[in-house]
C-alpha cells in the first residue's frame, strides 16, 4: 500500500482500464507492449516482487482483451529467454530485447540467444519481434562495432526496432553518469 492506503494494484489496473476503454479497438495501435523489461530488477526465480510483475501483467492483457483489444499484446523482454517463457500464456507475440553487446559476449554467442528466442516462438507459432537491438555508446566507433551482429536478425528474418542507432542525448541509452 502506498502512503494514503492506496492499493497500487488496484490503480494500476484501473489505469488500464481507463486505457483499454478508450484505445482497445483503436486501430492507431499497431501493438499493445505492457512492460519494458520486467524482469530485469528481480531476477531470482520465486521472488514474490518478479511473479507479482508478471502477474499484473498478464492481468493487464486480460483486462485489454475484455475491451476487445485488436492489436497483439506483447511484454518487452531483456532475456534471458525464461522471461519469454513467462509470458507465454498471456502474450500474441514476443517483443524481445536482444542486444549484442562485444565487452559481454562473441557473436557466436549473441546468434545462439537470437537462435534460441526463434525457436522459441517458432515453437508456440508466435510472431516476434526485437524492439531493441544496438547497444549504444558514446563514441562513433564504438557504437558502429555493435551495428553488424544485427545482420544475424535479417539472416533469421525476424523483425527489428534498431534502437539508439541514431542521434540521441543520450547515446548509450543510459547517459554519461549512469
Amino acid at each position: 500500500k502506498a502512503d494514503g492506503g492506496h492499493n497500487l494494484r488496484v490503480l494500476y489496473l484501473d489505469f488500464v482500464k481507463d486505457i483499454a476503454e478508450r484505445y482497445a479497438k483503436d486501430d492507431i495501435i499497431a501493438i499493445w507492449d505492457l512492460s519494458n523489461e520486467p524482469g530485469l530488477h528481480y531476477k531470482d526465480d520465486g521472488d514474490p516482487i518478479r511473479e507479482a510483475f508478471f502477474l499484473l501483467l498478464e492481468q493487464s492483457a486480460n483486462e485489454l482483451r475484455a475491451h476487445g483489444a485488436t492489436a497483439p499484446i506483447g511484454v518487452g523482454n531483456w532475456g534471458p529467454l525464461r522471461d519469454d517463457e513467462r509470458c507465454l500464456p498471456f502474450v500474441d507475440c514476443l517483443l524481445t530485447h536482444r542486444y549484442y553487446v562485444p565487452h559481454c559476449m562473441t557473436r557466436a554467442q549473441f546468434a545462439a540467444n537470437v537462435a534460441e528466442t526463434a525457436a522459441l516462438a517458432n515453437a508456440h507459432n508466435l510472431p516476434w519481434c526485437v524492439t531493441e537491438c544496438s547497444w549504444g555508446a558514446w563514441d562513433d566507433l564504438e557504437r558502429a562495432k555493435n551495428i553488424p551482429a544485427l545482420e544475424t536478425f535479417l539472416e533469421i528474418g525476424a523483425g527489428i526496432v534498431p534502437y539508439i542507432l541514431h542521434e540521441s542525448p543520450v547515446m548509450d541509452a543510459h547517459g554519461k553518469d549512469a
